[in-house]
């Protein structure tokens, strides 16, 4: 909702003063209270509005709007998504509680998400957030969509990506629904059908195929990235390539969340990282990258040295959240020891200390290495020689093992 419904009405020239028999101020009233009171699809379009009126009426919100603080917005909107159930084509919220942030990610979200008051504008246009599994990443995405549906520069378009359509529709998408729903949104209650969100304000949300030529030349506002580690292909590539921030809405944002890849698969996601890391395998930063000061007491600890966790670049509007920490206070010890355990150690690595690895397996677990290594003075036996050579660009490797 945006920021003073007061100063809209002036420009209601209404035909009938039932229109306006509300039991609360308007300000307080949802989308859905709005609608069912007379005001429809169109962004605040009351009974007997004449075109200027409404032209004035959009022009308020897009400039007044975005100046909404997404942190509280967001717990008092935001339903837990996992405990929304739905019966007969209408969602039951009455055991799904209202989300509650986390300090570090209320911290994140008003540094990033806090428009300048003079110009109007954000300060990034592409944002990374990257952590390890299991921390929420898709809901704050989801959150961010559907605030950024609800207040910033309607009608909007919104866009969901992932590698492919189901993903793509079942992530970030799904995440929001119901509490869009709540909010007034017209949502798909069927998997048959296109999935497209249409606000009241005239803004659309929507989970795309992975179709760079369908996607040129988009005028959307907000794109909103899953598991960027998954572009591979070319034809990944091309998507995230045709679909950059549009330089003609006064804002317009690239969101990735995501988990670490892998070395040499993961290309687009590698890219993004070395814009503010020298290389995946150590903490040396460009010059030009420098830790966020606001956000600089968010740290996270990675080849035993503690380092910040959120990275910028001002002048590219670049903002990289990298963190390798469990801060999800529903991911126990417990749960870790046995995920370790079950997990080969490349794997865990990656998912659970958000590290990058190479997509090449293990042949043997450090452990397992180290058990069999000689120690000083032991003898020798009978042994097993291997070479193996090489021609040019490449690593000459001799090894001989004896049973024990």
């Amino acid at each position: 909702m945006i920021k003073n419904f007061k100063n809209l009405r002036p420009f209601a020239s209404l035909k009938s003063a039932k229109s306006f028999e509300f039991s609360r101020p308007l300000e307080t009233l949802t989308f859905r209270e709005l609608s069912e009171r007379g005001i429809s699809r169109t962004w605040l379009k009351l009974r007997g509005l004449d075109s200027k009126a409404k032209t004035a009426m959009n022009k308020f919100a897009s400039d007044n709007s975005v100046f909404v603080p997404i942190v509280p917005w967001i717990e008092e909107n935001m339903y837990d998504w996992s405990k929304v159930m739905i019966y007969g084509g209408e969602y039951d919220y009455t055991n799904a509680p209202k989300l509650i942030l986390q300090q570090y990610q209320k911290d994140i979200l008003t540094k990033v998400l806090t428009a300048d008051e003079k110009t109007g504008l954000f300060p990034y246009t592409t944002v990374i957030w990257s952590q390890p599994k299991k921390h929420g990443k898709t809901q704050i995405a989801a959150c961010v969509g559907a605030w950024y549906g609800v207040n910033v520069e309607a009608p909007n378009v919104i866009m969901t990506m992932a590698s492919n359509q189901e993903q793509s529709a079942g992530l970030i998408f799904n995440s929001m629904v119901p509490s869009v729903y709540a909010l007034g949104g017209k949502v798909p209650f069927s998997t048959h059908v296109t999935p497209e969100i249409r606000l009241p304000n005239g803004t659309i949300i929507k989970a795309i195929p992975n179709n760079y030529a369908g996607q040129a030349g988009g005028n959307y506002g907000l794109t909103l990235w899953s598991e960027l580690w998954t572009f591979k292909s070319e034809r990944d590539r091309r998507l995230w390539e045709e679909t950059p921030p549009v330089p003609t809405r006064k804002n317009s944002i690239r969101w990735v969340e995501t988990y670490a890849g892998f070395e040499d698969e993961s290309d687009l996601l590698q890219d993004l990282y070395k814009r503010i890391f020298v290389t995946t395998s150590s903490n040396a930063t460009h010059e030009k990258a420098v830790p966020v000061p606001e956000l600089e007491h968010i740290t996270t600890t990675v080849n035993g040295e503690t380092i910040p966790s959120c990275w910028h670049i001002p002048d590219e509007q670049i903002f990289m959240f990298w963190d390798h920490e469990i801060r999800a206070p529903w991911i126990t010890e417990q749960y870790i020891k046995s995920e370790k355990a079950s997990n080969r150690a490349s794997t865990f690595t990656r998912l659970w200390k958000n590290l990058w690895q190479s997509s090449v397996g293990t042949y043997l677990e450090p452990a397992q290495y180290d058990a069999c290594v000689t120690e000083d003075g032991e003898e020798w036996g009978p042994m097993i020689l291997a070479g193996d050579a090489s021609q040019r660009n490449d690593t000459t490797a001799f090894r001989r093992c004896t049973p024990r």
